[in-house]
């Protein structure tokens, strides 16, 4: 009779991220099974061809998995509370390819975990790094999956995006830097609460050797201070005028400064002596879909902040607006709590145009604070409602505050690329 070590690893998601996970098992001679609830026939062909009788799809995630094995690898989209994963037979142990990553690199790892401004800061890094002579590969939630960096050439460091589903599941790891960027309400619809949801992320911070975090945000400090003493913060508010001129931080957009000034103490906290007056960021181009003012026509101004996916990131968005402004707002706000933004609308926004699958749950809210909101079915038709009622000098921000999967295979990019080309045709 088999022991449990014996019996092959169960990958359960069968997207990117769990097709890496069997390149890494398939390459290591380890035995597994790669299963999903639903694939497409081209997908599941072209898995097949790779793995062959390795892959089983349809297979249900509502109810345990009927043959044995000896560990669960979780994909990042699919909740640790489904039946596959909760009712595992003798607490089978469960990882995720964050912590199969973590065990294999053979270069120090940079961990970036936030609600907003992983991604942005992940390049800003990569970027000073750059510059100051130091090479470096990005992976995890932003684009490449992390088992596929083991597969190029050794960098001097690795920069990981962590989001709150990858560090939910990962443990018994090291890491050489945490950077904790912010944390507001988000994923709530998997999380239950702000609280869990904290707790999530507060995980990089138990795992860390040092952990970067905002000063300005006090309850973050404290929660940090709990897990880890060696705590380098960055502050916004009230931070040393040392090294800020020198890099063009004043000429940065609103979005960029505070993960600028992360990426700092980054440097400092990897013990880097990098002389900040030769790095040159004010060509730093951001992320596409992140508050870019597309175009004016008539003299409305038209902004894509497609990848503002929940209230947090919105408000600042709202906030840093000087004209008077039109809001659209849509997709799946996540369980999240829309009466902070609900109320710097009251203050700062005209009326809201909403859509996709919870437009009645954010027209409710906004109601309650006396913001105007029309609704309408799609991003295409939200556009043109809220041109037809511009004037000149207004500016129409495109900052949904939700995800986009309702409507969008593609993500926040394939939602932002039908508002500007909404926009584009309205010329």
């Amino acid at each position: 009779m088999k022991s449990n070590k014996e019996y092959p690893k169960l990958i359960v998601g069968a997207g990117s991220t769990g097709e890496s996970v069997a390149e890494y098992f398939q390459k290591s001679n380890i035995p597994f099974i790669i299963i999903d609830e639903f694939l497409s026939t081209e997908r599941l062909l072209q898995l097949k061809n790779k793995f062959g009788d390795c892959v089983r799809s349809p297979v249900s995630f509502d109810q345990s998995f009927s043959e044995p094995f000896s560990q669960v690898i979780l994909s990042p989209g699919v909740s640790p509370q489904r039946e596959i994963v909760k009712n595992r037979i003798n607490q089978i142990p469960i990882t995720n390819d964050i912590a199969l990553f973590l065990a294999n690199a053979k270069k120090p790892c940079i961990g970036i975990t936030g609600s907003n401004g992983k991604s942005t800061t992940c390049l800003l890094l990569q970027e000073v790094l750059r510059q100051g002579g130091y090479s470096s590969l990005i992976g995890g939630n932003f684009g490449t999956p992390a088992l596929t960096l083991l597969d190029q050439p050794l960098p001097d460091f690795y920069i990981l995006e962590l989001s709150s589903f990858q560090l939910e599941i990962a443990h018994s790891y090291t890491i050489a830097i945490g950077a904790i960027l912010n944390v507001t309400d988000d994923h709530l619809d998997r999380h239950g609460s702000y609280h869990e949801y904290l707790l999530c992320k507060m995980q990089l911070a138990l795992h860390a050797k040092r952990v970067i975090v905002s000063g300005d945000d006090e309850i973050l400090m404290n929660e940090t201070k709990k897990r880890n003493p060696h705590i380098y913060p960055f502050y916004e508010k009230n931070h040393p005028k040392t090294f800020y001129i020198d890099i063009g931080f004043d000429k940065q957009p609103f979005h960029n400064k505070k993960n600028l000034l992360a990426v700092c103490e980054i440097i400092n906290g990897l013990g880097i002596k990098l002389d900040f007056s030769k790095v040159m960021l004010n060509n730093f181009e951001g992320l596409p879909h992140r508050f870019e003012n597309i175009i004016t026509i008539n003299g409305v101004t038209f902004i894509n902040d497609s990848k503002g996916t929940n209230p947090g990131c919105v408000i600042e968005a709202v906030r840093y607006v000087n004209q008077p402004i039109i809001l659209l707002l849509g997709g799946q706000t996540k369980n999240t709590d829309l009466r902070p933004l609900a109320k710097v609308c009251s203050e700062k926004v005209m009326f809201t145009v909403c859509f996709g699958q919870d437009a009645s749950r954010i027209q409710q809210v906004m109601q309650e604070y006396n913001v105007y909101c029309y609704s309408k079915p799609t991003v295409s038709e939200a556009t043109r409602c809220a041109y037809a009622r511009a004037i000149n000098g207004d500016s129409i921000l495109f900052s949904p505050a939700g995800a986009s999967f309702d409507q969008y295979s593609g993500g926040y990019s394939m939602r932002g690329n039908d508002f500007c080309s909404t926009v584009y045709n309205l010329i």
